[in-house]
């Protein structure tokens, strides 16, 4: 067993959606002392399906929700205690760390993160120990650190200006379930697509740039190859755009069992007239159309919006369906 203590600092903005409770609690401990962090008195508005009326009550909710999202998700059969704390981090030169979160401990050679040693054991393995441990920027917003606030709503449509509490829990959250450089349950079942490597078998700036490569990683653990095709057809097709281009893609199991869209591609223009094409604003009228968005980033790395945001602005303007290209020369549709 090894002690570790988690410095990677990241964020990858995910979608929140609300699903039903299954299988053993994801629970959060509070780790805040009395008015500080989770436990911070100063008032504040409910917002986006959030009903705390104290700073510290809306961050508290946040994260007991996106832990109840990990729950309804994993089906875990052992309970997960996740310490949560806010604190000051650091805040400098224009940027602001979120947040980190790892596991406490990794069993087996550090194969297996804790979460995940309990789940395998079917018991907890030490049951004075938190499995997750997390800690997030308390700073964002006050003065001193004016680069971004927190949006401590449930509904994922953080305003200008603000990052989402719950999506960067989320995604903290999983690197203390496992999805993290010091486990090598996870460097071994997960491979760069750009080398056609492991992640264990690479170098550090390599593995650095894959894990930052947009869709450039893939989980190839043999118990989810060997389920794929519950999921998705085994025959797979190829998407033919009229541009040329020849995309592999596969059917999923719980649609029609065939579906043609038989439509012009129209690329995505914005109501306003704007031309930047990635339908994340409302979109001019395209009545029939199957219309194409361009999946572009914003200069720190961030996806401008999410895929739910673009089909709900394409169906409000009549399109009968949507595709989201990479946006990179040769990339194919995402979405």
């Amino acid at each position: 067993m090894t002690p570790l203590r988690v410095t990677l600092l990241c964020l990858l903005g995910l979608s929140v959606s609300r699903v039903a409770m299954a299988g053993a609690e994801v629970r959060v401990v509070n780790g805040n002392g009395s008015g500080q962090g989770l436990n911070e008195r100063s008032a504040a508005s409910p917002v986006g399906g959030n009903p705390g009326t104290t700073v510290g009550e809306q961050r508290l909710i946040a994260s007991q929700y996106a832990a109840a999202l990990w729950s309804a998700t994993l089906g875990n059969r052992v309970p997960i205690a996740v310490r949560v704390e806010f604190s000051d981090l650091d805040c400098s030169g224009g940027t602001a760390v979120l947040g980190s979160a790892g596991p406490t401990m990794l069993y087996d050679g550090d194969r297996y993160p804790a979460a995940l040693a309990n789940e395998r054991a079917g018991r907890d393995l030490d049951t004075g120990r938190e499995e997750i441990e997390a800690r997030f920027n308390a700073r964002l917003g006050r003065p001193d650190c004016a680069v971004t606030t927190w949006y401590t709503g449930l509904d994922n449509v953080a305003t200008p200006g603000s990052t989402d509490l719950a999506s960067v829990l989320l995604h903290e959250l999983a690197h203390g379930l496992g999805f993290i450089k010091s486990s090598s349950a996870f460097r071994d079942r997960a491979r760069d697509a750009s080398s056609g490597l492991l992640l264990s078998q690479l170098g550090g700036g390599d593995y650095d740039a894959a894990i930052r490569r947009p869709m450039g990683v893939s989980w190839v653990g043999p118990a989810v190859r060997a389920t794929k095709d519950l999921i998705l057809d085994s025959t797979d097709g190829v998407l033919r755009l009229p541009d040329g281009g020849a995309y592999p893609v596969a059917r999923a199991r719980f649609s029609p069992a065939r579906v043609s869209v038989n439509a012009p591609l129209i690329l995505a223009q914005d109501a306003d007239g704007g031309t930047d094409s990635d339908a994340c604003l409302p979109l001019a009228p395209t009545p029939g159309a199957l219309v194409l968005a361009e999946r572009r980033l914003r200069s720190d790395g961030g996806l401008l919006c999410l895929v739910a945001q673009r089909a709900l602005n394409a169906q409000a303007a009549g399109a009968v369906g949507l595709l989201v290209r990479s946006g990179v020369p040769g990339g194919g549709p995402v979405s």
